[in-house]
């Protein structure tokens, strides 16, 4: 791990080209992970999120709209710790397309609607007579399971 402590998302590879993704909590040599049991195809898109529910003291991985790993963290981090995006392959850094951060724990069905209808939404549509279900459930079809309603204004948060 490059960072002393804090945060850390990264793209590894443990038998080259095989790859997976992680999310680690820690500091010095005590780290927490939870790594993906699943191994990234070449050119493979993916939607990674590491989410630390600081209440619960557990961290979880979040593949493609779908809890991979979750572990109980023992380690406790320090509100200022820098957070850090890696890839240890070489080209795999370019790979994150877009990365972004919210000060509370993101629920499980809205990192699913995230997953399916891109952060903006502009990947899903509502249905015109009611608003509440899906016309078209982008990455989540044919089913649109584990979707919050369509016209739910902000992702949930977890309690």
């Amino acid at each position: 791990l490059a960072i002393k402590k804090g945060y850390l998302m990264e793209i590894f590879a443990d038998q080259n080209p095989l790859e997976q993704v992680s999310c680690a909590v820690g500091r010095t040599a005590d780290w927490d992970n939870a790594t993906s049991t699943s191994i990234l195809g070449p050119s493979e898109w993916f939607h990674a999120v590491c989410r630390l529910h600081a209440a619960s003291g557990v961290l979880h991985l979040l593949k493609n709209g779908v809890a991979e790993r979750s572990i109980g963290s023992a380690v406790y981090h320090e509100p200022n710790s820098p957070f850090e995006i890696n890839a240890e392959s070489f080209g795999a850094g370019a790979r994150f397309d877009d990365v972004f951060v919210v000060a509370a724990p993101l629920s499980d069905e809205a990192i699913r609607r995230i997953w399916a209808c891109n952060l903006d939404g502009s990947r899903c549509l509502c249905n015109d007579t009611t608003p509440s279900l899906f016309d078209d459930c982008g990455r989540a079809e044919p089913t649109c399971d584990g979707l919050p309603a369509c016209d739910t204004a902000e992702p949930p948060l977890m309690p």
